[in-house]
């Protein structure tokens, strides 16, 4: 095993004290978000939506709207992670792969009937537990690549997305996945305690 990112896996804790001072660049940002969106997603899908504020006026708004957390407001920047339905859409997932070159429109039936028999295989496929399995994906590759660069991160659910969909005008179809503040730690988090393996695997040979 590489030890390297053993080690760097293994140390990953939720950091909730940053530098207020810090900032983060519009192409640093960037950056990140083009290697979290390497996250797998059902059939290509990638759902999600990130709004990145980094405004410290809006920061202390969206604190006021998460329980009065001071990490929303020191943070370099916020992440909020939404998952947006529209992107389940078949006509929109076949444009899409045509566009791209991984489908010509000769393939549309074959395609189409595909995707309709896997939406048909549950109510779940396409709904709201997709976009919190797809966004959750992304959520955990973004709280790793910013540790790459640098930064430190927590990810939250105590906040009220509602309001903030509200504050932030952005469209209450969006299904909010996790609000999650980066920035440079000046404490470390929490020390981890993780149930032995043993605890919660079965494995069959």
């Amino acid at each position: 095993m590489n030890s390297t990112i053993e080690t760097f896996l293994s140390q990953r804790a939720s950091v909730r004290q940053f530098d207020p001072e810090a900032e983060m660049s519009t192409e640093q940002i960037k950056q990140i978000l083009a290697l979290a969106a390497t996250a797998p997603s059902g059939n290509n899908t990638q759902p999600w939506q990130v709004v990145v504020v980094k405004n410290k006026a809006q920061q202390q708004k969206l604190r006021a709207l998460s329980f009065d957390q001071p990490q929303v407001e020191t943070a370099a920047a916020v992440f909020l992670v939404f998952g947006d339905p529209a992107a389940y859409d078949v006509d929109t997932l076949f444009s899409y792969n045509v566009a791209n070159g991984l489908l010509t429109e000769k393939d549309e039936a074959a395609f189409k009937g595909k995707m309709k028999k896997f939406y048909a295989l549950s109510a779940a496929e396409g709904g709201t537990e997709s976009l919190m399995l797809d966004g959750g994906l992304f959520a955990m590759n973004l709280l790793h690549v910013v540790r790459v660069f640098g930064y430190e991160a927590v990810p939250m659910r105590g906040t009220d997305f509602t309001a903030i969909k509200k504050e932030l005008d952005l469209p209450q179809s969006w299904e909010a996945i996790m609000m999650i503040p980066v920035g440079k730690a000046t404490a470390s988090g929490y020390p981890k305690i993780r149930k032995d393996v043993t605890e919660f695997t079965k494995i069959i040979e």
